[in-house]
């Protein structure tokens, strides 16, 4: 998995792509997880298109099957190396108040790691914790965030503030609030 992520990164990285690794692999980055099976990528709206032209020429496109809970403006799989990697843009969720919007921008790409010479973006914990506790049928690794919390305590407190502000169920946002005591 290592090997696919930095050589992705190198591809992204050549073409000043702004985009963030999430998902599983963020969180085996923390040691919250041991196994990853698949590859989530953030992409800017502004790289979207160069982002698909890229992995069109290394790897192979999959057909999804449409989730309805996801709003998501821009949603490809690929497979590269033997890995999946879900590559999204304005990744929404929606839910009974509305659509909750992943925002990705530079105080999203909370680490940037060198891993054999090669920068590799990473968006943050807190923002997952967000789009895991809305989406359905995560409630293991929302569970597993927030155990990491409770020993190593919040790293980005100004991405839970501006989340709050977004549309959210009065549940989620009772949920931040909680959090951020």
């Amino acid at each position: 998995m290592d090997d696919v992520v930095i050589s992705l990164a190198k591809h992204l990285n050549k073409e000043n792509i702004i985009w963030g690794i999430g998902g599983s692999y963020l969180l085996k980055e923390y040691g919250i997880v041991d196994e990853v099976h698949d590859l989530d990528i953030i992409v800017s709206e502004e790289d979207v298109k160069k982002t698909v032209e890229i992995l069109d020429s290394i790897a192979e496109r999959k057909t999804i099957p449409v989730k309805n809970e996801y709003r998501t403006k821009h949603f490809h799989v690929y497979s590269y190396r033997g890995v999946s990697i879900d590559v999204m843009s304005t990744f929404r969720i929606e839910h009974d108040n509305g659509v909750y919007e992943f925002l990705l921008d530079d105080q999203s790409i909370v680490i940037k790691k060198q891993k054999q010479g090669v920068v590799i973006p990473f968006t943050s914990l807190e923002d997952w914790l967000i789009a895991y506790k809305l989406m359905k049928g995560r409630e293991e690794k929302v569970e597993l965030i927030e155990n990491y919390f409770r020993t190593e305590s919040l790293n980005h407190r100004e991405l839970l503030e501006r989340t709050i502000k977004q549309e959210l169920p009065e549940e989620i946002r009772e949920y931040i609030r909680n959090i951020l005591k």
